[in-house]
């Protein structure tokens, strides 16, 4: 996977869908404490609680987004060092091509 553009993509798509995942179960989970008809201290603390956790995960998310946008970004670079050693070999091919007709003329 090192030198494989597409499977650090991959990766980085996995990142991705796992942030929705977790921001869509915070969402879930803000709706249930809201919806509950727990009302008093208790009720708010829960609630305070749910959404503290919540913002916890929001920001879990944020950092899965992070990381998926890095390793986009590694992935191009990955990309555009293997295109640059492949059009380096192919130079050097074509260096040794030129010696080696140069060498037979003389």
């Amino acid at each position: 996977m090192l030198a494989d553009p597409d499977a650090i993509r991959g990766l980085a798509a996995l990142l991705r869908a796992r942030a929705a995942e977790v921001r869509d179960e915070g969402d879930r989970l803000i709706a249930c404490s809201v919806a509950l008809e727990w009302r008093g201290r208790a009720g708010d603390a829960m609630r305070v609680a749910v959404a503290d956790a919540v913002g916890e995960m929001r920001t879990s998310a944020a950092l899965h987004e992070q990381a998926a946008d890095a390793l986009g970004r590694h992935a191009d670079a990955v990309e555009s060092t293997l295109r640059l050693l492949t059009e380096a070999a192919d130079l050097v091919a074509h260096v040794g091509h030129a010696v080696a007709d140069f060498v037979g003329l003389a």
